[in-house]
């Protein structure tokens, strides 16, 4: 899933990479030169014709510039990752006081067993790091 998501913001960059090279430039001359010709023809057909051409290339220009704007933004929500949620704020500290793990709304909703279970392996972990630096 995550290649096929990678080829598709490849894929999308190469399109706007195209569009900014002149893709959509080249398709207007072309309308302009079949305009142009059929002027010379001077028959009602042809200029229909040619207006017509000249109105599905500006659609396609359209089209083409509105999909590297889709791509375009799917390449900066890659980058920046605007789907993450925020970080939560940090906790503050008080000197001297003791912080639970979890924050204090969570603490609160714990069993008293399961916070002297907490605080337990806390201090279990503490003694454990004390005898460490000890050695």
């Amino acid at each position: 899933m995550k290649s096929l998501a990678n080829a598709i913001l490849i894929f999308g960059a190469l399109l706007i990479a195209a569009g900014l090279v002149g893709v959509p430039r080249w398709e207007m001359a072309r309308a302009e030169r079949i305009e142009a010709e059929a002027l010379r023809n001077a028959t009602q057909a042809n200029l229909t014709f040619a207006r017509t051409n000249q109105l599905l290339m500006m659609a396609l220009v359209a089209a083409s510039l509105l999909l590297a704007l889709v791509f375009a933004a799917a390449i900066l929500a890659r980058v920046f990752r605007w789907d993450r949620p925020p970080a939560p704020p940090p906790v503050r500290m008080v000197p001297g006081r003791w912080q639970p793990p979890l924050g204090w709304e969570r603490w609160e909703q714990l069993s008293r067993g399961e916070q002297e279970a907490i605080v337990e392996i806390l201090a279990r972990s503490r003694q454990a790091a004390l005898v460490d630096e000890g050695r």
